[in-house]
């Protein structure tokens, strides 16, 4: 186990004006499984091959366990990697891939089968061990990659978008595995995802990024009910978090056209803005559906049906005025397609964010 940090640690492709990571400022504990979100572009890989040595660091460092390791070449870094798309050896079986790096190191071949055996034990690969790697499955290969990974028992695992290639369920069942397999060798991991589920149900903290800049960095449960930025409450979350634009009038937020919701804005803020409006954030399951005259008037104009929950998606406002707003409800009381509703907001539980910046105008909860 060992800490990481990185101070200020920038990277510019060369042809690019704008650096892939801007000095990023971050720490990952020992034994902690962070998480690197964002969308495709957004720095996230860059930062881990940053860490990894495959690429530079242009300006400010990057520490492993208190020790700068920002020029030290990959292989010394006492680092492990798992890709995406595997990376095993095909004309290897299964065991010998998993002890390779035993074997390079000269370690005994009964030394390195008792480990391969402990390690496929964990994986549940035993049956695979003298399977090659093209007659396994999806799953099968990436817990090879990942034991291969963990044979090494190095500092810090890297892990960059693993679970890609596989389908839907067996992400589901890799996912946990790993998640009991970093627990139980309390291994410090640098997870890399587009996937924001995957950043939740995992991550013991995730760092969000765009555009080469970290933006928040929490627990999922933080960043949920907290996000600092817009854009971090609309990528937190499924379905994302609502956000609406709404004019301000004096010292209150109005929202609608004809039955409106008005909420409070500190005077200060109001009179710092650049521009009379301010972007309302709320998530699905912050809004009660009630009878028409009650709320938001709005109009469903579609009901997805989960069959543990249901999620109605209603219209308020028209032409250019209209606005989109996703409804959490419980299956059986979901509205008809078409109908007229009424749109209740739990107060306590909107954001209110600048408009041009993103950045959270109202306290935190």
């Amino acid at each position: 186990m060992a800490t990481v940090e990185f101070v200020d640690a920038t990277h510019t492709y060369p042809g690019t004006k704008n650096p892939a990571v801007d000095c990023l400022n971050l720490t990952i504990g020992s034994g902690e499984f962070m998480v690197l979100l964002g969308a495709s572009g957004c720095g996230k890989t860059t930062a881990l091959r940053m860490l990894a040595g495959l690429e530079t660091v242009d300006s400010g460092a990057v520490f492993i366990d208190g020790v700068d390791v920002t020029e030290t070449q990959p292989g010394e870094r006492d680092i492990a990697m798992v890709f995406q798309n595997y990376a095993l050896y095909p004309q290897m079986t299964v065991a010998e891939n998993l002890g390779f790096h035993l074997v390079l190191t000269g370690a005994p071949h009964s030394a390195v089968a008792r480990r391969v055996r402990r390690m496929a034990a964990q994986l549940d690969l035993t049956p695979t061990l003298d399977r090659l790697p093209r007659t396994l499955s999806g799953g099968e290969q990436q817990r090879v990659a990942m034991g291969r990974a963990m044979m090494r028992e190095p500092k810090v695992f890297l892990m960059d978008e693993p679970l890609g290639a596989l389908d839907a369920k067996l992400r589901t069942d890799v996912r946990s595995q790993i998640v009991t397999l970093q627990r139980r060798l309390e291994a410090t991991t640098i997870y890399v995802t587009h996937d924001q589920i995957e950043a939740m149900t995992m991550g013991d903290r995730i760092a969000v990024m765009k555009d080469g800049v970290l933006l928040q960095c929490d627990t999922p449960r933080a960043l949920y009910e907290n996000p600092l930025n817009a854009y971090v409450g609309a990528f937190v979350g499924s379905p994302p978090m609502n956000l609406i634009k709404a004019r301000v009038e004096y010292d209150w937020v109005v929202l609608g056209d004809v039955d409106v919701l008005e909420l409070p804005l500190d005077r200060k803020t109001a009179s710092e803005l650049q521009v009379p409006e301010v972007t309302v954030g709320f998530r699905p399951d912050s809004v009660n559906i009630t009878s028409p005259g009650s709320g938001l008037y709005a109009h469903v104009e579609a009901v997805e049906n989960l069959g543990y929950v249901a999620y109605a998606h209603c219209a308020t406002g028209v032409g250019e005025r209209r606005k989109s707003i996703v409804v959490r409800c419980e299956p059986h009381a979901a509205p008809r397609p078409g109908s007229a509703v009424g749109l209740q907001l739990a107060l306590d539980a909107v954001h209110l964010f600048e408009t041009r910046t993103g950045r959270r105008l109202n306290p935190q909860r």
